[in-house]
């Protein structure tokens, strides 16, 4: 898969985490493309939970085949305590084989069905970047520091 849903924690204050930095996940390097949500705690040392959507180099899809915009249903079961509800602007992996990364734009229908809650969601597919920026990405890293996370800090999600 070209693009991977990840999340990197940071302890201290001296670390942080940009779009096109590169990250080390299962021994592939992965570029930072889109952050998506961060969080902090602090207990001693702050701890910054960052999550975004890693590009690994080097591998390709061919996302032409995909819709780049589509209608998306989704069920939920209230009466089992299901009641967080994806929000416009969530990031979502897909349910087709390859499993793309949807990004929800916008809420179309809501609907009762027995105990389900049923949304419709229009969504488009989140594109990976092209070979000009992953290896842009890639020079600048390797001008900067060196320095590649390690995979400790970095989980999927």
């Amino acid at each position: 898969m070209s693009l991977q849903q990840l999340v990197a924690k940071r302890v201290d204050y001296k670390k942080g985490l940009k779009v096109g930095e590169i990250v080390q996940y299962e021994e592939k390097n992965f570029v930072v493309i889109q952050i998506n949500k961060v969080s902090v705690t602090i207990i001693g040392a702050p701890l910054l939970k960052i999550e975004f959507i890693g590009q690994e180099v080097g591998k390709r899809i061919d996302y032409s085949k995909y819709k780049h915009f589509f209608t998306y249903k989704k069920r939920y079961n209230i009466s089992k305590g299901e009641k967080k509800f994806e929000k416009i602007g969530s990031v979502m992996t897909g349910t087709e084989k390859e499993r793309p990364i949807i990004k929800i734009i916008s809420i179309e229908k809501v609907e009762y069905d027995f105990l389900d809650v049923v949304i419709t969601y229009q969504v488009e597919l989140l594109q990976p970047w092209n070979d000009y920026m992953i290896n842009k990405a890639v020079k600048e890293n390797r001008l900067s520091t060196f320095k590649i996370i390690s995979n400790d800090d970095v989980k999927k999600i």
